[in-house]
């Protein structure tokens, strides 16, 4: 401590920061706390020394680019979200039209459909028709495209009413839907002997009647590429991935395909298979991929040519009630 009267000859103490210096440091954190508009005050700086001026100089300039740059920032996010926004418009009624389209063209054509499958039948029972007889065998053509037109009609309005379906969560049985499907699979075939696997006790936390579909598509087609296979052989079973999620899988040793072209797999309309070979409408796996991605899931799939294919998929559980 200096004696009285000698006060103004001793230095300032280590604790005792002169106030523009403490001014300076406070600076910072106010910056960090969000108030861009923090600057070191002018009349701290008149009469301080020459590096002081110069250091809070800096500080401001600093200050007052980083406003500038975070306002342009904002400004930015706010014109991307209004643009975001407007296209997210644009697309969600562009869907509206063409699954309104969509619909109103599958009603309107089932119409003259089945004007002509009933015109074909009507006429495979004339008289003059006799069976094994060329007319004979036009018109089982006929009736075979009409059947294939009438099955492209419902894919296209299974489509249409999957975008505007309320996802209704509830416990989902797939162990039981998958058997019944297999089931019915075994009514509509039964000269085939295929050796199927369902694993006991597989649930989900979905839409039971989306979740139906994607089973129906995929134990369907199983059971269709697998009619040329000697020994057919059809699995549905369960694991736990690394993240601990459960992966469903539906795999095959039937035909299988090329891997090559496996990004054609989940689009509508696609085929990895010719008609003749195996009939089909190319809408079955898109329509699976969807109501599947509705669910917060995935779907993969892996296959050999000849050698089977294994379709692996997720459901995302949900705490947020049954309705999504």
């Amino acid at each position: 401590m200096c004696p009285v009267g000698l006060t103004m000859l001793c230095p300032p103490t280590a604790h005792a920061a002169p106030r523009p210096m403490s001014a300076m440091t406070v600076i910072p954190m106010r910056l960090r706390n969000g108030d861009l508009q923090a600057r070191v005050p002018e009349h701290l700086q008149q009469h301080a020394a020459q590096e002081f001026k110069l250091i809070s100089r800096g500080v401001n300039e600093m200050a007052a680019a980083l406003e500038t740059r975070v306002a342009e920032a904002a400004a930015e996010t706010e014109r991307l979200e209004t643009k975001v926004a407007e296209r997210t418009k644009a697309l969600q009624l562009s869907m509206k039209e063409l699954e309104a389209f969509s619909s109103s063209v599958s009603h309107d054509l089932r119409s003259p459909l089945g004007a002509i499958s009933g015109y074909c039948d009507r006429l495979a029972r004339q008289p003059e028709v006799q069976e094994g007889s060329k007319a004979w065998h036009y018109l089982e053509r006929i009736q075979a495209r009409a059947v294939e037109m009438g099955q492209l009609i419902d894919g296209l309005l299974s489509l249409a009413q999957l975008a505007r379906a309320e996802v209704r969560r509830q416990p989902v049985d797939l162990t039981a839907i998958a058997q019944d499907i297999i089931r019915n699979l075994q009514k509509t075939d039964p000269a085939r002997s295929v050796d199927v696997t369902i694993e006991e006790g597989l649930t989900a936390l979905g839409d039971r009647r989306l979740l139906h579909s994607v089973l129906d598509n995929l134990l369907s087609n199983a059971w269709k590429f697998t009619s040329r296979t000697g020994s057919a052989r059809i699995a549905f079973s369960s694991s736990v991935s690394e993240a601990g999620e459960t992966v469903y899988s539906v795999k095959d040793n039937g035909a299988g395909f090329d891997m090559a072209y496996a990004g054609k797999l989940f689009k509508t309309f696609e085929r990895m298979h010719s008609q003749g070979e195996f009939p089909g409408t190319g809408i079955g796996l898109a329509t699976a991929q969807r109501i599947i991605a509705r669910h917060g899931g995935w779907i993969q799939a892996s296959a050999a040519v000849d050698a089977g294919a294994e379709f692996r998929f997720t459901v995302r559980s949900t705490d947020e009630g049954t309705t999504t």
